[in-house]
């Protein structure tokens, strides 16, 4: 429970009745001690006097019928000197007599109590500061007297004024030192009493505490605590002990768990036997004692545990060093010794001597090595007799009453091969074949190595507090310099080159390395640079540069390609697969199986634009996209895409219109046809994709030498500031409200790529719920118009193909290999299959007829490019076409250099094959 603020009620200083002199107080005082005795038992009472640890006593009109022997001790004065008294001795003022009896009756009428700090005077003439309570005994009869509580707080008050403490915590202090007291009884135990700072205490009333049964009552005692509680107070109650002082816990009625100190007594309460017990709430000083237990163990934590050795010994009258009286653990670490080892030493037992400048300092030669309060190095040897050296700082202190010394002991032995891996290092760097040069932080130089001068001309002498800007030959963009400084202001490593000037005017080239250098707490303090002259070598490093940009590129490219690529060819990979799955159903009917061939052509179409388009941004990444530019008619491209796209525009229920104000001839231009198509492809498909209703213009127009293409639509437009970022690679909008999850997001990025190659620049103008125009111009550069009728070898198709062809298929894949043996098969072609390179060549060696191979790159045992090698020895004149999922020019260009007839690209175009093979097969002839 809580300490009580009082004993039983106010203070000590009873105002005298209305119509009573001082003097008629004081005959009366007799009187009322006989009326207090008809009401309290005497024996009660006393026992009351002698246990409570506070002053306390009972006083009528004034005068002072009890008091106990605490009361006395504080006030100076003996019992006899005190009963029977007027109150006015204690005051130092009649002011002070008069105010406490008012002041306490105005309480007591208020709040049943009355407590008021007051100055009293001792025996012996001390004031001291007194906090004074009472309560009546009879609250219906106040003249019968009040009890009253005394605590003495001068030195509380003392406290206080030295350490200027606010008034709040003098309050506090003064309220915590109030006990509590209760009187228990009864079979079983009831309280039958309970003062009113019990409340404090315990949360609850005294009216609530006396009314609790025994059960609820030892309820409010924690678990841990009731049965030790109980036995005390069975003892008590049974005679077997007279009085228990104990420390247990109760539960507040707030639910919070508080300390408290009681002492118990047994005592006659009307006529039976009673336990009293007065409580003082000590939770603080618990928690004050956990406090300065977990202090005193993170203490000992902090030295057995700190890096450097205590060593704390005894100094002898002569001032020498004595025993060691305490070290850690790192001490005997250290040294080798156990704890006790050490004890039983001293100083000089272990301490060789002082490194020279401490010996030169101290101007003797002793192995005190500990005492001197400064810092020092020494040399100490270990258990096993190695030498160990230390910085040590000392200073002098009282340990328990005697002159000590505690050290602290650095092992110092890193530290020295340290200075020495230094000593090394700056021998390395004053040899080196590099130039090394060190600013400090506003980059004034402190430092250069022989190679600086050898290579510069200038001397130390000359440099030294000047910025490296003395070598700048002022080819080099100021820009260049900022990017150097923004890198290593911010904590990072530069590495670049120079073209830097030497003393005698000369260009020299070097490569640089700049790094800050920090200190701990990560501020930097220098920069260092290592440079090298590579002015020989700049055509190599060059081409060297040149290469690794590329090769960044390309990892550049692979990352996209990488993280974009897996979920766009999984969804159309999807329903090639998941449609070919129903198509396994025997209870499929035509139609539906119609339906899932055209919709797994539609995927396989998809996947291969996804596939196009990836290398194409490929090509433009590294670039190595390659255009040829030949005459084209834009109005016959034009007319070729609406024929294309009319069907899907009328299928979604839109319109789509073709302009042009040029006469067809007048647009006949020089550009590559190929990628146009590409550029307009992408632009209507993305029309076609995002208008839900109206429907879809486009063409051209002429505007001074420029050629304006354009593709407008009624779609749902895209936001302003998106506008930039739709032309991002990967990119597909912000929402999904404006852009689809459908493709990889490259069609703008190929297009706006492909249109600024060509000399132009793609523009964008939308806004959202009107459409979208997307529109760039080209140098218009007229050629003759193409004949309407112009055919090539490239472009005739091959009608009728010999019935007795026999095609060799080397390919791996059991599925590709399928498709070009049903593929051949309608056409009556004769297909004879092998799985590898090896059994190409074999098949050739034993089949003379076979009029064509068609032959994959990447096979096992042996690949195309070997196998080819091989044919070609035994029939050079045989026609072998390369079929590989390798599409790129470079791959077309080496096959077609290392003897390939022909070259086809998987997913197998089935005209582009039947065309290659007419056409080799009939030159044969």
């Amino acid at each position: 429970m809580k300490e009580l603020d009082s004993f039983a009620s106010p203070d000590v200083g009873d105002m005298y009745p209305d119509g009573f002199s001082p003097e008629e107080c004081s005959r009366k005082g007799c009187c009322q001690i006989g009326e207090i005795s008809g009401l309290h038992d005497q024996a009660f009472l006393q026992s009351i006097l002698r246990t409570v640890p506070a002053g306390i006593g009972i006083i009528a009109d004034r005068v002072i019928i009890e008091i106990n022997q605490r009361a006395c001790d504080i006030l100076g004065y003996s019992r006899d000197e005190l009963v029977g008294r007027n109150s006015r001795i204690l005051y130092l003022t009649d002011r002070d007599y008069d105010y406490v009896g008012i002041e306490k009756y105005r309480q007591i009428a208020e709040c049943g109590v009355g407590t008021v700090e007051i100055l009293m005077r001792r025996k012996d003439g001390r004031v001291i500061n007194i906090v004074l309570s009472s309560s009546p005994l009879d609250p219906l009869d106040q003249s019968r007297g009040v009890t009253f509580t005394i605590l003495d707080i001068t030195a509380v008050r003392q406290a206080e004024m030295h350490l200027h403490d606010s008034e709040e915590k003098y309050r506090n202090l003064v309220e915590c030192s109030i006990q509590g007291t209760i009187i228990g009884g009864g079979n079983p135990p009831r309280i039958l009493f309970a003062s009113k700072p019990t409340e404090t205490i315990s949360g609850y009333t005294p009216a609530e505490l006396t009314s609790f049964t025994s059960a609820e009552l030892f309820s409010i005692i924690h678990p841990d605590d009731r049965q030790a509680y109980y036995e005390a107070y069975r003892d008590r109650m049974d005679g077997v002990v007279g009085q228990v002082r104990h420390e247990c816990r109760i539960i507040h009625k707030n639910g919070g768990i508080r300390w408290v100190e009681v002492f118990g007594t047994v005592v006659i309460y009307e006529g039976n036997p009673a336990t009293q017990t007065v409580m003082v709430d000590i939770t603080d000083r618990k928690h004050a004692e956990d406090a300065m237990a977990r202090n005193r163990e993170w203490l000992n934590l902090l030295f057995e545990n700190i890096r450097d050795g205590i060593f704390v010994y005894s100094l002898r009258e002569d001032g020498t060093p004595g025993t060691f009286q305490m070290v850690n653990r790192t001490a005997c670490s250290m040294l080798g010794y156990d704890e006790q080892e050490i004890l039983a030493m001293s100083p000089p037992d272990f301490c060789v001597a002082r490194s020279v400048s401490a010996l030169s300092e101290s101007g003797s030669n002793d192995n005190s090595c500990f005492v001197r309060n400064r810092l020092f190095e020494v040399i100490l040897t270990d258990k096993q007799g190695r030498s160990v050296p230390a910085e040590v700082s000392s200073a002098r202190i009282d340990f328990s009453g005697r002159p000590c010394v505690i050290a602290t002991v650095r092992d110092i032995s890193s530290r020295k091969r340290s200075e020495e891996q230094i000593n090394k290092i700056t021998t390395a760097l004053h040899q080196s074949p590099a130039v090394v040069v060190m600013t400090n932080a506003a980059g004034e130089i402190e430092y250069v190595n022989p190679r600086f001068t050898e290579l510069t001309g200038y001397t130390p002498a000359e440099v030294y507090g000047k910025n490296p800007r003395i070598l700048q030959s002022g080819t080099m963009s100021s820009d260049h310099y900022l990017r150097i400084w923004k890198t290593i202001l911010s904590g990072k490593t530069w590495k670049g080159e120079f073209l830097n000037r030497k003393k005698n005017g000369d260009l020299y080239w070097e490569t640089a390395t700049i790094a800050p250098v920090m200190d701990d707490n990560g501020n930097i303090t220098h920069y260092v640079a290592i440079k090298e002259d590579v002015t020989d070598k700049k055509r190599l490093w060059s081409e060297l540069v040149a290469a690794k940009e590329k090769a960044e590129q390309s990892d550049r490219l692979k990352t996209a390609f990488l993280a974009n690529m897996s979920h766009e060819i999984r969804t159309p990979m999807n329903g090639i697969l998941g449609f070919s799955e129903l198509l396994k159903d025997s209870l499929l009917s035509s139609s539906k199986k119609e339906e899932y061939i055209e919709l797994i052509l539609q995927s396989g179409r998809r996947m291969l634009c996804i596939i196009n388009d990836l290398i194409d941004i490929s090509k433009i990444e590294t670039g190595e996209i390659i255009f040829h530019s030949s005459e084209t008619s834009l109005h016959e491209v034009v007319m070729e895409l609406k024929a294309f796209f009319a069907p899907q525009m009328q299928s979604k229920g839109l319109y789509l219109i073709c302009g042009s104000s040029m006469p067809p001839d007048e647009s006949v231009i020089l550009t590559d046809r190929n990628r146009l198509v590409q550029i307009l492809t992408n632009l209507l498909q993305n029309a076609l994709k995002y208008t839900t209703s109206g429907g879809v213009e486009f063409g051209y127009f002429r505007r001074d030498d420029a050629l304006v293409i354009y593709v407008k639509d009624t779609g749902k437009g895209i936001p302003a500031h998106l506008h930039e970022k739709v032309f991002d690679r990967f990119h597909q909008g912000e929402a999904n409200d404006f852009v689809d999850n459908d493709g990889v997001g490259l069609g703008l990025s190929i297009s706006k790529s492909l249109v600024e190659m060509l000399g132009g620049r793609l523009s964008l103008e939308s806004r959202v719920g009107e459409g979208s125009l997307f529109s760039f111009a080209l140098p218009y550069r007229r050629a003759e118009p193409v004949p309407e009728k112009m055919q090539t070898e490239e472009n005739r198709e091959v009608v009728n193909l010999e019935k007795s062809l026999q095609v060799l298929i080397a390919e791996d894949d059991a599925i590709n290999r399928l498709l070009l043996e049903k593929l051949l098969e309608r056409k009556q072609i004769k297909a004879i299959s092998v799985v590898d390179g090896a059994q190409a060549v074999s098949a050739i060696r034993a089949n003379a007829g076979i009029d064509l191979v068609l032959m994959d790159i990447r096979m096992p045992r042996m690949n195309g490019y070997e196998a080819l090698t091989e044919i070609k020895r035994i029939r050079p004149d045989l026609p072998i076409v390369a079929h590989t999922a390798f599409s790129s020019q470079d791959e077309r260009k080496r096959a077609i250099k290392a003897g390939f007839d022909g070259f086809l690209t998987k997913p197998v175009d089935i005209g582009e094959l039947f065309r290659v093979i007419g056409q080799l097969t009939e030159c044969r002839k």
